[in-house]
């Protein structure tokens, strides 16, 4: 009797020894597990423009580099198409951080002045011109701006230089700009631009515009050639004028809010991955310029070149000096002085 008890201790013994030891396994394996598959942290950007679009394209850059960079502890989310609103939404939802970042090309004049130096017509003279000043000093100096509006400004992507659609006649001179209705972004200084320039401005957000045009509350509007033709607006719109009347560079905001509440090193990350995905999204806009005047022209649209801006450049003069004590006429000059 007091062997089979003995046995029965020995085996009870033996019994726990092993479970303890499945146990202590089994603990082991589920914590790497969920180490391993561990949710990775969403950062969500937005843009209004469509899938085609080298915005898209560029944030898709954006997302793989920080995803690599940061092992995949970090994943970032792309709408396009205005899903989370339009620029001014965006621009709001970050400074409330409810949206983290998103391009923005047009709204960031209302809130900060300075911004609107970068949409004053014919300012910049070339490319090389806008990244000289855009990546340099200047356009330091506006992003840091930015801070005080709850904002980060990371760096300056590219919408490209704007040209002018319409569906009623081809704009050739001032005076054919001379009663049409043009859409404009919900910016005071491309308004008064176009207004300058002979036109009714009708400001408007960009995810309306499709549906304005075909239903004719608009006769026409003023993009960048890769916006007319990723949102297909050659199917609302008979002529487009190429005159590069504004260079308009896309800014990569973030929420201060958000960016500074995440580690030092990820910061890091994004913005090396924003520089990074900038250079990628900027060939990708040249690119298709070369090639959209004449897909356009194929795809029925009546295109025209003005190489001689001397008369509009004439027109919008008043537009420099409406705005030159808010944006600031030491920036303006700075600017027009950069070689």
């Amino acid at each position: 009797m007091r062997k089979k008890t003995l046995l029965i201790s020995l085996v009870l013994v033996l019994t726990g020894l092993l479970i303890i030891g499945c146990s202590s396994g089994n603990t082991t394996e589920a914590e790497e597990g969920a180490s391993n598959n561990q949710e990775a942290k969403v950062i969500t950007v937005g843009h209004v423009l469509a899938p085609e679009h080298p915005y898209h394209k560029g944030l898709l850059k954006f997302a793989e580099i920080v995803e690599e960079k940061t092992e995949g502890t970090y994943k970032v989310e792309v709408y396009p198409s205005g899903q989370i609103g339009g620029e001014r939404d965006m621009v709001e939802g970050m400074q409330l951080g409810t949206v983290h970042g998103g391009l923005i090309g047009g709204t960031l004049g209302l809130v900060e002045p300075k911004f609107m130096v970068t949409d004053l017509p014919f300012i910049f003279r070339d490319r090389k011109h806008a990244y000289k000043v855009l990546d340099g000093s200047i356009g330091q100096d506006l992003l840091d701006s930015l801070s005080n509006h709850k904002l980060k400004g990371l760096c300056f992507w590219e919408n490209g230089f704007r040209q002018i659609t319409n569906s009623k006649r081809p704009i050739k001179t001032p005076a054919d700009m001379e009663g049409l209705k043009i859409r404009t972004p919900e910016n005071k200084v491309q308004i008064a631009a176009i207004e300058a320039m002979g036109a009714n401005p009708t400001p408007m957000a960009f995810p309306e515009l499709f549906t304005a045009l075909e239903q004719k509350v608009v006769d026409g509007q003023e993009n960048s050639l890769s916006i007319i033709a990723s949102s297909r607006l050659d199917e609302v719109q008979e002529y487009c004028t190429i005159i590069n009347y504004m260079y308009q560079p896309a800014t990569f905001v973030m929420s201060k809010k958000f960016f500074d509440g995440l580690p030092s090193d990820i910061q890091k990350i994004i913005m090396e991955a924003a520089r990074e995905a900038q250079k990628y999204e900027r060939q990708l806009i040249q690119e298709e310029d070369e090639k959209l005047a004449k897909e356009l022209k194929e795809r029925g649209m009546k295109i025209n070149t003005i190489e001689d801006v001397s008369l509009f450049r004439e027109k919008v003069k008043p537009v420099y000096e409406q705005f030159s004590e808010k944006i600031g006429a030491d920036l303006i000059q700075s600017i027009i002085d950069t070689k």
